[in-house]
């Protein structure tokens, strides 16, 4: 033993690389054992961890460390909270990447356009015109400026979906950089 215990940072070092080398669980179980050494994990270490275990596709130990956090009483940051909504998505669960990003405000942040972003995709993939509607109008609502993503998501969601003239009319403000009016490029 060389006399010294871990700090967060130590830890959070180790975890990186882990998490570098594609090894979700071995990061999580290291997480875990922070514990034993009278470490309290920080938010950082967390979204490490839930990253990785939501690249891998582990979604069952993602949402249990997500719950964990919150029951710590450790607060999410907008990384937390983008990268939660991403893995929700991703295992077909839109709509409660929705009602979390509605949550968001309650638990102590605001969406920003990466979180909006990750729901038009997962809108845009499962073909919910409807939908993407109903969240660009609460970007507005929230003075979120649609980025030159946003506009690339949407443009290829109506392609996609057959409705090149409502792509065009999109293309065309985004170039005249027009957003200020919805109405004019969704019927």
């Amino acid at each position: 033993m060389l006399g010294f215990e871990p700090r967060i940072r130590d830890f959070f070092t180790v975890i990186s690389f882990l998490v570098k080398k594609g090894k979700g669980m071995e990061a999580l179980r290291l997480l875990k054992q922070m514990k034993m050494y009278r470490v309290k994990p920080d938010i950082m270490c967390y979204n490490l961890v839930l990253e990785a275990l939501i690249q891998e596709k582990d979604f069952s130990n993602a949402d249990n460390l997500f719950d964990e956090l919150l029951v710590l009483g450790l607060v999410p940051d907008i990384h937390t909270y983008n990268v939660y909504i991403n893995g929700l998505c991703m295992q077909d669960k839109v709509e409660g990447g929705i009602e979390l990003m509605g949550s968001m405000k309650e638990l102590g942040c605001l969406p920003d356009s990466n979180t909006f972003n990750t729901i038009l995709r997962s809108l845009c993939e499962a073909g919910k015109l409807d939908r993407i509607i109903e969240v660009i109008d609460e970007m507005t609502r929230k003075c979120i400026q649609i980025s030159p993503r946003t506009c690339e998501i949407l443009i290829d969601s109506f392609v996609s979906n057959g409705n090149v003239d409502a792509a065009c009319i999109l293309f065309k403000c985004w170039i005249k950089n027009r957003f200020h009016s919805r109405r004019l490029w969704i019927k």
